[in-house]
């Protein structure tokens, strides 16, 4: 239990900069009014950086789904995802699958890399292809108390993950995890 409770401490001082639902779509927890977040990685060049974002992104957004739309070499590259599964969930004995749709800016400058996510759309399945459809501004009465945190914790959880799995990623040399001695 000890050696859990460390893991995730140190999972979690390694990544400060988190993303939370507003009304509007994903916000920075630190400053809501930026709708990114920045990622440091002192001592990486911007090329490198550049280099090893390429290459998580064609392996970790490799389906018919997932589309490069645009991609400025050493820059900025954009994705976009149909029907990506964030989390299944069990209610009433009956599972029931998040989807998303969204799309990726990741901007490279020396050592730093920031992450817009935007034309998010939260969503599942119902039947013969029919969404019930989660929009952010859902998650809110009138009166700005939250009504639906379980979407709201679902969506922060799965797009904060995202990003601390990228973050790993791109602080491992060559891309992958060392096996010398």
């Amino acid at each position: 239990m000890k050696t859990l409770l460390l893991f995730l401490l140190i999972c979690s001082t390694g990544f400060s900069q988190e993303l939370v639902a507003t009304r509007t779509g994903l916000a920075s927890k630190k400053d809501i009014t930026q709708n990114y977040v920045v990622l440091n990685f002192d001592g990486i060049s911007s090329d490198s950086l550049y280099a090893r974002t390429k290459k998580y992104i064609q392996k970790r957004y490799a389906g018919v789904r997932d589309v490069v739309s645009s991609d400025d070499q050493n820059r900025t590259i954009t994705i976009e995802t149909a029907n990506n599964g964030i989390k299944s969930v069990k209610k009433n004995g009956t599972e029931t699958v998040y989807l998303a749709d969204y799309k990726a800016n990741l901007e490279v400058k020396e050592s730093m890399l920031k992450i817009t996510y935007s034309n998010i759309e939260i969503y599942t399945e119902v039947k013969d292809g029919e969404k019930t459809r989660f929009p952010f501004d859902s998650y809110w009465n009138a009166k700005g108390k939250v009504v639906d945190a379980e979407t709201k914790k679902i969506v922060e959880d799965n797009f904060n993950a995202s990003i601390r799995i990228l973050a790993n990623e791109l602080k491992k040399e060559d891309g992958a995890a060392k096996t010398s001695w």
